[in-house]
């Protein structure tokens, strides 16, 4: 698996035979490294919600600089997650 990587894993062989694994990553906007470089500049902190595994967040997060993840929070607790901070 290349979550370490920051791609989530998909194999398909319950839909269709003779399939093999893929990986599938969402894009980073080109604005966002710099972005995330402007707010820690004003000493903000960055903290990631995601419905992907640790690892893969954590993969996400070191390659963008992001401070702190939450990882597999479904959709409707990410609200719970930024009433927690």
């Amino acid at each position: 698996m290349n979550d370490q990587l920051g791609h989530t894993a998909e194999n398909g062989l319950d839909q269709v035979p003779h399939t093999c694994p893929t990986h599938l990553a969402d894009m980073v906007k080109q604005t966002t490294p710099g972005a995330i470089k402007a707010l820690h500049r004003l000493g903000i902190r960055i903290i990631m919600a995601t419905g992907d595994t640790e690892r893969t967040a954590r993969a996400v997060a070191g390659r963008l600089g992001i401070d702190d993840i939450r990882a597999d929070v479904l959709p409707q607790d990410k609200v719970r997650v930024i009433a927690e901070l």
